[in-house]
């Protein structure tokens, strides 16, 4: 199925070919493939709530723009020489598992700097969207999409935008156990006790939710963002939104990722039985 769909609020998205969404006065049109079994070929609830709680918070999300300029106004975003990594003149953001991209080009709209990762097969069509939401100088200096995997070295991340970020982005994302941890590594790997981690989950099985909890209590100070605080239309009871700030200057020795690529997790992007 080809169908557009045209989307007011948390309206059942699934089967359509290509979505479009009103952000902030500007369209975002996501073409998604609801036929694959790639995790991440479509918009998932999570990303539409927090491209609408950016809205309805923009202010806050500027007054970080605005105390990031004075440091940052002398640099341009272009590539060091030591590094190859650009050095933006505006605040930065790494979304991790951006799926079709949704958050991140939302926060992209509003001035960031953003980093969008996801896994291989994910690529294309986040690439695709990147192409059609974003200007050519977006697109030039300060809108990425970059190939990584959870709980896998950062370094290749370090050459599109150096870290420590200033929001970490994590929409959707906790839908396996055995995901968490190395999500939680790779958060820690790119943040310090400044960064502002955004999660935005939906509620699936108790084991994974549990196993999310232990670790967002083990490494972070976190408070749950009320829905009172979300766009009314976004919002329903499966949903949760967080936002926390890591607890630790030093990441703990267990939570540093391997130098050795064999001795990291792989992501294979493929559908698991805890995404339905």
């Amino acid at each position: 199925m080809n169908e557009s769909l045209d989307e007011t609020s948390l309206t059942f998205t699934h089967w359509a070919g290509e979505v479009k969404y009103t952000f902030c006065g500007e369209e975002i049109t996501l073409v998604q493939d609801p036929t694959s079994h790639v995790l991440g070929s479509t918009v998932w609830d999570s990303a539409k709530c927090v491209m609408k709680y950016i809205e309805v918070h923009r202010p806050r999300f500027d007054a970080i723009l605005e105390r990031q300029r004075p440091s940052r106004k002398s640099k341009k975003a272009q590539p060091t020489s030591t590094t190859s990594s650009l050095s933006p003149a505006s605040a930065t953001v790494c979304e991790l598992g951006a799926g079709l991209g949704l958050a991140g080009i939302a926060f992209a709209k509003v001035g960031f700097c953003v980093v969008l990762t996801d896994v291989a097969p994910v690529m294309p069509w986040l690439r695709a969207n990147i192409q059609a939401n974003c200007t050519p100088t977006q697109l030039e200096t300060n809108v990425f999409a970059h190939e990584y995997g959870w709980g896998t070295s950062p370094t290749s991340l370090q050459r599109v935008v150096m870290s420590p970020y200033d929001i970490v982005l994590c929409a959707d994302v906790i839908y396996e156990a055995a995901c968490v941890k190395p999500l939680v590594q790779s958060i820690l790997a790119i943040s310090n006790r400044k960064t502002l981690v955004l999660f935005a989950n939906e509620r699936r099985t108790p084991i994974v939710h549990a196993e999310f909890m232990r670790y967002l209590n083990e490494y972070f100070v976190w408070t749950a963002i009320p829905q009172s605080q979300w766009h009314p239309e976004y919002a329903k009871d499966t949903l949760e939104m967080y936002e926390a700030r890591r607890k630790h200057t030093k990441t703990p020795l267990d939570m540093v990722i391997p130098d050795d690529p064999s001795l990291a997790p792989s992501q294979d992007g493929l559908s698991h039985s805890d995404d339905t």
